[in-house]
C-alpha cells in the first residue's frame, strides 16, 4: 500500500513540474532562417541576433520589453560549416 501512495506522489510531481515546464515556454518564438552575423566574436553576434529580434517584433507590433529578449542561436555558424566541409544539417 505504501509504495502505491509513492507512485502517486511521484507521478503528481512529475505532472507539476511538467505543467511548470510547458508555462515556461508557452511564450517562447523559433525564427528560422534568419541571415546569419557575419560578426567575429559570439558576443557581437548574439548583439546583432537580439537587434533583429527586436526590430520583428517591433515591425510586428508585438508589445515586449527588450529585457524580456533572450536570443539562442542554436547549430553551428555557416561558416564553421563551410570551414569544415561537412553540413551542419
Amino acid at each position: 500500500m505504501a509504495n502505491f501512495w509513492q507512485r502517486a506522489l511521484e507521478e503528481s510531481r512529475d505532472a507539476a513540474l511538467e505543467e511548470q515546464d510547458k508555462e515556461a515556454r508557452c511564450n517562447n518564438i523559433i525564427l528560422y532562417t534568419v541571415q546569419e552575423s557575419e560578426a567575429p566574436l559570439v558576443a557581437e553576434r548574439a548583439d546583432e541576433d537580439k537587434r533583429f529580434c527586436e526590430q520583428l517584433l517591433f515591425a510586428l507590433n508585438v508589445g515586449i520589453a527588450n529585457e524580456d529578449i533572450q536570443v539562442l542561436q542554436l547549430g553551428r555558424p555557416l561558416k564553421e560549416c563551410q570551414d569544415l566541409s561537412w553540413s551542419c544539417w
